[in-house]
């Protein structure tokens, strides 16, 4: 049963994910991202790993930060009760997370969860709704989304990209902040976004100091001056990536 889907990511980025049965005679769910409008994409990624069974009607959100959130149908012979699982990639796709169970009640219940649909949202991650046949085996519609990030972060603490979670470590790797102009933060790739999840400004290695720092001068992508407020910094280098808080005073 082939399917596909595609979203679009905060800075442009495009990811599309489909199903095909190319390498084990069982469709498995499949990720591809293009960088520059669809004109050429970057490896096949299998989403699914260590998975068997049947694997189909995959759907595909950016969430906050830029991460890609997959979801699909899956089910196993010779029951095939389907249930909803879960991906995520804080790399642009190059590695996924385990596949989580989203549905709450358990496999082998012969209660279908199907034709699941996914919307990224740029504070809380990702939000879906499945058809549920749970209640004696009648249509409804369930919701479940991540924990917003607001919750988990406490405004002193950055966050891991992996979950969400303050990986303490306050605004290192920002100098000065706050800043009324600009601040150079530590990174070979950095993108700026405002409370809301949008991108403000993306710098990448080709500005980066050979000591691995890039200089965000304030200003937008149209070259205004980004408004007081805070400010989210995603700084990527060869250790990993790391999201900084940035307060701009004007």
């Amino acid at each position: 049963m082939p399917a596909a889907s595609l979203d679009v990511g905060p800075d442009g980025r495009i990811g599309v994910v489909w199903t095909s049965d190319h390498e084990n005679q069982a469709y498995d769910v499949y990720f591809a991202e293009s960088a520059d409008r669809c004109v050429s994409f970057g490896t096949n990624v299998l989403v699914n790993a260590d998975m068997d069974g049947l694997q189909q009607f995959p759907t595909i959100a950016y969430g906050s930060l830029g991460r890609v959130h997959v979801l699909w149908e899956a089910s196993n012979p010779p029951d095939y009760d389907y249930n909803i699982y879960h991906a995520s990639s804080a790399d642009s796709g190059r590695t996924f997370s385990a596949p989580a169970l989203v549905n709450d009640d358990p496999p082998g219940a012969f209660d279908s969860q199907m034709a699941v649909s996914a919307a990224g949202n740029p504070v809380s991650g990702v939000a879906a709704v499945w058809l549920d046949y749970r209640e004696q085996y009648e249509e409804n519609v369930y919701y479940a989304g991540t924990a917003p990030v607001s919750v988990a972060w406490d405004g002193s603490s950055p966050l891991d990209p992996s979950n969400g979670e303050p990986i303490g470590e306050g605004t290192a790797g920002v100098y000065p902040n706050p800043t009324a102009d600009g601040a150079y933060l530590r990174g070979a790739r950095v993108r700026v976004y405002d409370l809301k999840g949008r991108l403000v400004r993306s710098i990448g290695p080709s500005e980066a100091t050979s000591d691995g720092w890039i200089y965000w001068d304030g200003r937008d992508r149209t070259g205004a001056l980004a408004a007081s407020g805070i400010y989210w910094a995603r700084c990527e280098c060869t250790a990993g990536v790391r999201v900084r808080k940035i307060v701009v005073v004007r």
